[in-house]
């Protein structure tokens, strides 16, 4: 089964937010690649080629642990979190 609307909006947001991270915050940590990548991804695009519900769920879970671990990160600096 394919990914659902609403998991796809949800892994727009978190690569939103992700993106809003690396502009503001110079001492993310994430490689170049990654960056690029978090720039260009069409989730719409990756679900007409085949992206599961499982797919998706995965995705968003380790999106979830990233913006997570960046704010351990912002925390241990004393700053605010995102």
């Amino acid at each position: 089964m394919r990914a659902t609307d609403k998991q796809i909006e949800y892994l727009e947001a978190l690569t939103k937010k992700v993106c809003y991270i690396i502009d503001v915050w110079s001492e993310h940590g994430i490689s170049a690649d990654m960056q690029e990548f978090y720039r260009t991804v069409s989730w719409r695009y990756e679900r007409r080629r085949g992206m599961t519900v499982l797919d998706a769920s995965k995705k968003i879970a380790a999106f979830r642990t990233i913006i997570l671990n960046l704010n351990i990160k912002r925390s241990l600096f004393n700053l605010p979190q995102f």
